[in-house]
C-alpha cells in the first residue's frame, strides 16, 4: 500500500526528507539531468515567486514514509499552464 503526498516546500523535516528522496530518484533514473538542476529544487519550491513559477512534488510513499514514485510539477499561473517537469518510479 502507499500514499500519495504533495509537498509544497522543503521548510518542515518530514518535506525534507522527502526531497533528498525524491533527489536520488531523480540522481539514479535521470543520468541525463543536471546535478545542479536536481540541487535546485528545494529553492525552486520555496521561492515561486523569485522564478515565476510554483514547482511541486507529488511523492508516492510506503507507510515508513520511503518515496517510491515522484511527480515534479511547475505551474505558471499567470499564464495557466502546468508542465510535467519529471515523473518516475524508485529504481527496483
Amino acid at each position: 500500500m502507499f500514499r500519495i503526498r504533495r509537498i509544497f516546500d522543503s521548510i518542515r523535516p518530514n518535506d525534507r526528507e522527502g526531497i533528498r528522496q525524491v533527489q536520488e530518484i531523480l540522481r539514479s533514473q535521470f543520468s541525463g539531468a543536471p546535478e545542479e538542476d536536481i540541487q535546485a529544487l528545494p529553492g525552486l519550491m520555496n521561492d515561486p515567486l523569485e522564478h515565476k513559477l510554483v514547482y511541486t512534488v507529488f511523492a508516492a510513499e510506503n507507510f515508513r514514509e520511503q518515496v517510491k514514485g515522484v511527480a515534479v510539477v511547475a505551474h505558471a499561473t499567470d499564464l495557466k499552464f502546468f508542465f510535467l517537469d519529471y515523473v518516475s518510479a524508485a529504481p527496483r
